[in-house]
């Protein structure tokens, strides 16, 4: 990365190899020690370091598929144990990661919350109730209280970040979640273990959808506010399609109705191939 116009270039690449692993759930060729450490000298920032993070997240997704899917009467619990090592550390990376961020003074709030904004620890967020917003329950009147709490962020690039985070978060917790379900040692010192590794999932997803009636308000007309908006439905539905939790699957669905008969009337087909550009523009 010796010029500003190749590191960009790289930075790019990697941000549409990123998404690309994580769908396929394979590693990728810059997630690999090397290229982490060309890309921590080259490229500062938080955004720069949860990029490096989430590299490394297809190389475990593909492991753990590896051992739920192979076909052995006794586990390998040497295996699984790595396996659930890994895993767990870089979601505690990855939390670490969001409360860093948290207590940047630098971080975005809300205009309304300025006063409340603390140099330990602020939250460039806020939750509404969805009667706040009327258009939303009108337009949806049959699934739109699947979820009745809104998520509200002070800017596109907040709602991006989150956004990205988050996304990044359910795959590593589905992984968790599975392997888990291996070994045959519990992970967690709780006789409700895969109740509350489930629950971890729920977060996630819910956190993806609880802000699209936001983005759908504020930034839908935009064709990145699209993929903002499909990005998250695509990878929430599938947690619910396989939870079998019918409420919150048909609200995805309605969503992406929505989206494909909206204004700018992108096909899934396009977005779905476009998806990983988002996360080269927020990348980069």
């Amino acid at each position: 990365m010796d010029t500003p116009f190749l590191a960009n270039l790289i930075q790019g690449f990697r941000q549409v190899a990123l998404m690309d692993a994580l769908m396929a759930r394979k590693a990728c060729l810059f997630g690999e020690p090397q290229w982490i450490v060309a890309a921590r000298r080259t490229f500062t920032g938080h955004v720069a370091e949860l990029s490096n993070l989430a590299m490394r997240i297809p190389a475990i997704l593909e492991q753990a598929d590896k051992l739920v899917h192979a076909k052995r009467a006794t586990p390998d619990v040497c295996e699984i144990a790595t396996a659930l090592t890994f895993c767990v550390e870089l979601e505690r990376e990855l939390m670490d990661w969001r409360l860093q961020w948290y207590r940047d003074p630098a971080v975005e709030v809300h205009p309304t919350d300025i006063s409340h904004k603390s140099a330990s620890c602020a939250q460039p967020y806020r939750t509404a109730g969805i009667e706040k917003y009327p258009a939303f329950l009108e337009r949806f009147p049959d699934v739109a209280r699947a979820f009745s709490t809104v998520i509200e962020y002070p800017s596109f690039t907040a709602a991006a970040w989150h956004d990205y985070y988050w996304a990044c978060l359910i795959t590593l917790r589905e992984a968790i979640l599975d392997v888990s379900r291996l070994n045959p040692q519990p992970l967690l010192r709780s006789s409700n273990q895969d109740e509350v590794l489930t629950a971890a999932v729920y977060e996630c997803a819910d956190s993806l959808c609880q802000a699209v009636p936001f983005t759908r308000e504020n930034y839908a007309n935009c064709f990145s506010g699209i993929l903002v908006i499909s990005g998250p439905l695509q990878l929430a539905s599938k947690w619910y399609e396989r939870q079998g939790d019918v409420a919150k699957l048909a609200w995805c669905r309605a969503m992406e109705d929505d989206l494909n008969s909206g204004p700018l009337n992108v096909p899934y087909v396009q977005r779905n191939a476009l998806l990983s550009r988002r996360f080269a523009l927020l990348g980069g």
